[in-house]
């Protein structure tokens, strides 16, 4: 954990060029999540003000066919920042190279100065706990498992009590930004000497995306605003129950 909710000052006129950043050794293409993301170290010294020099950073692009898509990442840092919940800076950048805008996100391990970490995914955790859990698809994990997982550690002092007004402030900002990707993998503890901790609010713009879609495209929501009976509202709800998925 470092600068997550911290608002960071990027001039406009200084978007950051990562067309001679080097590749991070085992994740120079990041293999997580459906868009592409490159991992890349920072330079040492950095002409940027507002990096770390020699640290790393996540490149992410946007979807094929929603080019501005990365301005998703970088408002959602931004309201985080308002909200005063641990989101990681999220940046203006490009690849001269490619010619290819991005957001860059500032890896939330292995800060300067920092104690070792080490990153346990949330659908690892699941997978330690339910028998017989779908890895792949995820589809049992639930809130209960996660409450009573984290109680334990908190009961054995490995995990500060804050871990649910965290969970409370993690839930308000997905609801905010209308953010329904908080899957397993999307969250996470980090190890740390003597104890864990819940881990930053990563991936947090997946679902703002919705907003890049021409209104033409978008679902006819008009009947949606009718008062139902009790019976045809459920009957709706089972029927577009897998929506957004």
């Amino acid at each position: 954990m470092g600068r997550e909710g911290i608002w960071l000052d990027q001039p406009p006129v200084e978007p950051v060029d990562v067309a001679r950043w080097r590749g991070d050794e085992e994740f120079a293409v990041c293999p997580e999540g459906a868009r592409d993301k490159s991992l890349l170290y920072s330079p040492s010294p950095t002409p940027y003000g507002f990096l770390i020099p020699g640290h790393r950073y996540l490149f992410k692009h946007s979807a094929k066919f929603y080019p501005d898509q990365f301005w998703t990442e970088i408002i959602a840092y931004r309201i985080g920042c308002l909200l005063g919940v641990p989101v990681p800076p999220a940046l203006v950048a490009w690849d001269s190279d490619t010619d290819t805008c991005g957001a860059l996100i500032e890896w939330f391990l292995d800060y300067p100065g920092a104690p070792p970490e080490r990153y346990v995914s949330g659908g690892d955790i699941m997978s330690d706990m339910i028998h017989g859990y779908d890895r792949k698809r995820g589809r049992q994990h639930n809130f209960e498992a996660i409450e009573r997982y984290l109680s334990l550690l908190a009961r054995k002092g490995k995990l500060g009590p804050a871990w649910l007004p965290w969970w409370c402030d993690a839930l308000l900002f997905d609801a905010l930004i209308g953010n329904t990707d908080r899957h397993r993998d999307n969250r996470g503890l980090l190890e740390i000497h003597l104890g864990s901790t819940l881990d930053a609010l990563y991936q947090a713009a997946d679902r703002l995306q919705f907003y890049n879609v021409p209104r033409a495209e978008l679902p006819d929501i008009e009947p949606w605003l009718e008062p139902l009976p009790r019976d045809k509202r459920l009957h709706r709800l089972n029927k577009y129950k897998t929506f957004g998925d």
